[in-house]
């Protein structure tokens, strides 16, 4: 009795063994997939800010035309992580104003659409802009391949800011603008660096686990794999995902300026993502927070599907905050 007795825990031990493995496994597979990124500038590649005709996939009928610029330059400068170097487009803007750092989403660049014509919106105004790659996109330092969605990334937007305070621009007149995981990056950058005096984010994650859950959602995959997908970055890359995120942001404010954008229909970031945010900054009393709650369909797409609501929430942002 008492060897059958053994013999049953050893065999659920097993099978429980394989069913740990198996999910781990599971795990695995899932953080190296959403974590892998393809080289360049992907379906952006030949965009420049004077020229781009690559639209975002649905958005094909988007005319840039009118948001060409005339000018621009090619910079490079470390990231705060040591080893990195950052590819940027600067613009330069009037004598005077703020100069804003432009941070592009997951899987695009410097030369997305939604940034270039970010960059044509600010500069019209007479702000400077400089558009930035993050390391292992477009024609920045390829490290690793794999990106950690702004967790480590919001070093390189340091580093553009350190560049522009060598190039004579006061910490005082430097803001962040970034869409989807550049708002996410935006917004950790911002925590980390109490001299930057505001940042525009648009359609910010705040939780990345639950991110990763309702994209699992929409490929019919069981969300309790997100849990550990997240986690097990740590051990397959070193980057550990949950260190940072834009929820610790929100408490670490100061009285500075944010504005968070968001769409209620958003398909990829859903509007508890920004309820989120909102509500941490209200716990905290930010009362700088201010916000642009729209239905726009899409995911980050509101500049391209409206410019000129946005061009004026952007730029009123940033003249009231960088005055």
């Amino acid at each position: 009795m008492i060897h059958t007795k053994k013999k049953w825990i050893l065999w659920l031990s097993g099978i429980l063994l394989i069913t740990a493995l198996i999910y781990l496994g599971i795990c695995a597979i899932i953080y190296d997939r959403f974590s892998k990124l393809p080289s360049g500038h992907r379906d952006s590649t030949g965009n420049t800010p004077t020229h781009f005709t690559h639209n975002p996939q649905g958005y094909e009928w988007f005319n840039p035309t009118p948001y060409f610029l005339s000018s621009y330059q090619t910079v490079q400068f470390p990231s705060k992580s040591p080893g990195i170097t950052i590819s940027g487009w600067f613009i330069p803007g009037k004598a005077g104003h703020p100069v804003i750092i432009i941070v592009h989403g997951y899987l695009t660049s410097k030369a997305d659409t939604r940034v270039l014509v970010m960059a044509s919106l600010l500069h019209k105004h007479g702000f400077s802009v400089l558009a930035i790659d993050l390391r292992d996109n477009g024609t920045s330092t390829l490290e690793d391949g794999r990106t950690s969605l702004g967790t480590k990334e919001f070093m390189d937007v340091l580093g553009a800011k350190e560049w522009l305070i060598k190039n004579g621009f006061p910490a005082s007149k430097i803001g962040l603008a970034g869409g989807s995981m550049g708002a996410a990056t935006s917004l950790m950058a911002f925590q980390k660096d109490p001299s930057i005096r505001a940042v525009f984010a648009d359609s910010s994650y705040a939780s990345l686990e639950k991110v990763v859950a309702k994209e699992l959602k929409t490929r019919h995959v069981p969300t309790l794999l997100a849990y550990m997908a997240v986690r097990l970055s740590w051990l397959i890359s070193g980057d550990n995902l949950l260190k940072n995120s834009p929820l610790q942001a929100m408490r670490h404010l100061n009285g500075r300026s944010v504005m968070i954008v968001h769409s209620t229909q958003d398909p990829v970031i859903s509007f508890w993502h920004a309820q989120k945010l909102i509500e941490e900054a209200h716990n905290g009393h930010q009362v700088q927070v201010q916000t642009w709650i729209h239905s726009l369909k899409g995911h980050c797409d509101s500049i391209l599907i409206d410019p000129v609501p946005y061009e004026s929430k952007l730029v009123t942002f940033f003249e009231s905050a960088l005055q």
